[in-house]
């Protein structure tokens, strides 16, 4: 099937938007140094609005030292969204992956 073209300005600029966010040079890496959390933080700030940027740092540390991992969607060398993730066990999920955030640029 497919993206149907059309002739309509307004679809086509949905289109080429659509197929642009596909086809740009996307990668995503954990974040792993403080400068790279503190890049990562007006985005975090957007999901976590009561923290300052020292409480999330401070909280980051913490968390990182039980597993939690915070990776980012790079689109290019702009940061465009993030995913804070941890691998738990319990006994109703059993080994699972659990997301605490995921956020992007809008």
């Amino acid at each position: 099937m497919g993206l149907k073209r059309s002739n309509s300005p307004t679809e086509k600029l949905y289109y080429s938007s659509f197929v642009g966010l596909f086809m740009s040079d996307v990668t995503i890496r954990e974040l792993e140094s403080q400068a790279e959390w503190i890049d990562a933080f007006p985005l975090m700030k957007q999901l976590r609005t009561h923290l300052d940027e020292n409480q999330y740092l401070d909280y980051l540390e913490q968390m990182s030292a039980d597993g939690y991992r915070l990776f980012g969607l790079f689109s290019g060398d702009e940061l465009a969204a993030l995913a804070g993730v941890d691998i738990l066990t319990n006994m109703y999920y059993g080994r699972h992956l659990w997301v605490f955030e995921v956020g992007d640029r809008r």
